[in-house]
């Protein structure tokens, strides 16, 4: 109960922290995506989306075929990771999480801050995740849209609440392919 409570309070403090930085800059997304060399991929803390998520990590690899490709994926999946991904995730585990829900400075020394785009596979909202994006300094920030995210991320992709998981990915795929040409 009390962690919860932790977490919750953590994850407000973060939210209204973000509010107040908006970024306003105007973004060639189509130039970004062709021209992005490190790729950060952020994989579902979920393990019905993680499934469907990792399953799509040859299409994102073609779309962005300039691009180097470095995950984030929660510990407990570790195992569930393909050969290929795994010597280049980095794995989000418990003692990096502190009692308020956020990420410690310790796991932000793992991450090196040259990334130029971020996609995060969530479909909710992932404090984690959503906080590693605001710390980074990605021109593109790629998202499925949830409005807590908003302040975030520059780039939401919205999907019919219908449409399967696998869909999802399909759609927001697209949306990078389309805008690379």
């Amino acid at each position: 109960m009390l962690k919860r409570v932790l977490t919750t309070f953590g994850k407000n403090q973060f939210l209204r922290s973000g509010k107040a930085i908006q970024d306003s800059e105007i973004i060639d997304y189509g130039k970004q995506l062709a021209q992005s060399q490190n790729a950060l991929v952020l994989l579902p803390a979920a393990s019905e989306e993680f499934d469907f998520a990792i399953r799509q990590y040859p299409a994102l690899q073609a779309s962005l075929i300039n691009a180097k490709f470095t995950y984030v994926a929660y510990d407990t999946y570790a195992q569930s990771l393909p050969a290929p991904l795994r010597e280049n995730t980095i794995h989000i585990t418990e003692q990096d999480i502190s009692a308020i829900g956020l990420l410690n400075k310790k796991f932000f020394s793992n991450i090196a801050n040259g990334f130029d785009i971020v996609i995060d596979f969530n479909f909710g909202f992932d404090l984690c995740s959503t906080l590693i994006t605001s710390k980074s300094q990605a021109k593109v920030k790629i998202c499925f849209c949830h409005p807590e995210r908003e302040p975030f991320y520059n780039l939401q992709i919205k999907t019919p609440e219908g449409k399967p998981l696998d869909q999802k990915i399909d759609v927001m795929l697209k949306y990078i392919s389309i805008l690379m040409q």
